[in-house]
């Protein structure tokens, strides 16, 4: 994968970090998500993919975001883009100084 110039990351996006509150058992749980971090990114075409899971038809659509190294950045943050928020599935640190994150849409039913 080659790098990106400078200009190519022209979008905004937020990052939020996960949040673990006790839930006074001893144990936590998640809890409001604190932003991380406001980023310049590059956005680049989603991914459109079919398969099959246990014999039948599956489809899924992907995400690619690239922006520079994050500290504090890992799989349990989401990233937060034109009003759509999306979970992180894989970070690829594959080229120095950046991370492209590969994410899927995060989706609200009932």
């Amino acid at each position: 994968m080659k790098a990106t110039r400078v200009g190519e990351r022209n979008k905004r996006i937020k990052i939020y970090k996960a949040a673990k509150v006790s839930d006074g058992q001893g144990g936590f749980r998640k809890g409001k998500p604190a932003l991380l971090a406001t980023v310049w990114a590059a956005i680049h075409p989603a991914k459109f993919w079919a398969g099959n899971a246990a014999g039948g038809p599956i489809s899924g659509v992907t995400q690619g975001i690239t922006i520079k190294t994050l500290k504090g950045l890992d799989e349990s943050c989401t990233v937060t883009y034109k009003d759509t928020t999306y979970e992180i599935l894989n970070l690829d640190y594959s080229v120095d100084g950046e991370v492209t994150l590969t994410c899927k849409a995060v989706v609200h039913r009932g």
